[in-house]
């Protein structure tokens, strides 16, 4: 019996461990008009005000502009200082499973950082990742975003 209960209480210890790391998840995901999951959350480089995530988008690839994707990356950074999303369309991708997906299914990586204050050292931008469909022109490109409309967001938060 000793042997029995300790696999039972193993497994029921993973269960509430599971459950706690998902609603953890849960919790964390920021309302916005395009529908996500977040596959990994952590503190990028250990700054504790920092959000890292690897997104699952769930949305059809080929009925969004780039303007919403840009509108959707500010949604999920505003008020934040320091940023680090991957964005990922399928799970194929994400787990870096050798199909044509992995070529599709990796979209973009998105990164904020206004940590200091020397203007310099600011970074806002996009990468394209997308190999094949309907952002593939755009892969290895870099779009900055602009400075000054969240450095003006992000001064009306502190004054808040």
């Amino acid at each position: 019996m000793g042997k029995k209960h300790n696999i039972l209480l193993l497994l029921i210890s993973f269960i509430i461990i599971s459950t706690a790391a998902g609603q953890n998840l849960a919790e964390e995901i920021i309302p916005s008009t395009l529908e996500y999951e977040i596959l990994e959350s952590g503190k990028p480089y250990g700054v504790e005000e920092a959000i890292g995530w690897t997104i699952l988008l769930k949305e059809d690839i080929d009925t969004l502009s780039e303007d919403e994707l840009i509108e959707f990356l500010l949604t999920i950074s505003e008020g934040k200082r320091f940023v680090v999303l991957s964005v990922y369309l399928t799970l194929e991708a994400y787990n870096y499973e050798r199909t044509s997906d992995v070529e599709k299914g990796h979209l973009l990586e998105y990164r904020k950082n206004i940590m200091s204050v020397d203007i310099g050292t600011h970074r806002h931008q996009i990468e394209w990742t997308q190999e094949v469909g309907k952002f593939a022109p755009k892969y290895l490109e870099y779009t900055f975003l602009p400075l000054d409309k969240w450095i003006l967001n992000e001064n009306q938060s502190d004054k808040k």
